[in-house]
């Protein structure tokens, strides 16, 4: 007869997903959670606009070589069919309503969506980016924008959480990074977009977020199909 004792069972592995740039923070967020003995999958989307975005692989290189066992292989995922009908075709019609560009969130919000499907895909319950607290300002990092975020994948059973939020200072990062035997070099890839995406209003961000979310949704349930996606997160959640 098979024993149900809980002690006896084997402790569930530990998996995170983050958003991975090649960045100071993102880097610190995948040593952070290796040092918590979370198993990395740093995934990198490539929306067709990024310059040196193979930057990437020298950073992984790096800190795979100290946390071997944790930090997983790196993925640059493809991101512009879906960047262009979330982003890009509805972009006149967006500036038109909010005023102001916010093609920077947009992007964020499909790489949330496809991590999201790797999530849900790989069976791993946690998210993680590298979002910091002394980059707050900007529209996607502000805590109303991570309010909104947390409940997105909330839905799906995924726990999203920013592990370097704690840092309101760039210099307590570059300590750190330093600290753990990583050079402070940034290795993230420029945008072609950055330049011209402003900063707004917290209400006008999550207005618009709120609104690509319906449509990262929708990519989401077409993707798995209504049941298997509706079985899928209720496995996660009763686990």
């Amino acid at each position: 007869m098979q024993n149900h004792n809980p002690s006896n069972r084997r402790k569930a592995r530990k998996e995170c997903v983050v958003l991975f740039s090649g960045g100071r923070d993102s880097s610190l967020t995948c040593v952070l959670l290796a040092r918590e003995n979370f198993y990395v999958h740093p995934l990198t989307f490539d929306n067709g606009a990024y310059k040196g975005i193979q930057g990437v692989t020298l950073r992984h290189k790096e800190i795979k070589k100290l946390y071997p066992k944790y930090i997983k292989k790196s993925e640059i995922i493809p991101s512009n069919g879906y960047f262009k009908d979330v982003v890009l075709k509805p972009l006149a019609k967006d500036f038109q309503k909010y005023k102001v560009n916010l093609i920077c969130v947009g992007d964020k919000l499909v790489m949330h969506t496809l991590a999201a499907i790797y999530c849900l895909e790989k069976r791993i319950g946690t998210l993680a980016d590298g979002y910091s607290g002394y980059q707050r300002h900007w529209s996607e990092q502000t805590p109303e924008a991570i309010k909104i975020l947390k409940e997105f994948h909330k839905h799906y059973g995924i726990e999203y959480i920013n592990p370097v939020y704690v840092f309101m200072n760039k210099e307590d990062v570059l300590k750190r990074l330093l600290e753990m035997g990583l050079t402070t070099k940034s290795y993230e890839p420029e945008c072609l977009f950055a330049a011209c995406t402003d900063n707004a209003h917290p209400s006008i961000v999550t207005e618009y977020i709120s609104q690509k979310l319906t449509d990262c949704s929708n990519i989401i349930t077409t993707y798995f199909g209504e049941e298997n996606l509706r079985n899928l997160v209720r496995e996660r959640i009763i686990s």
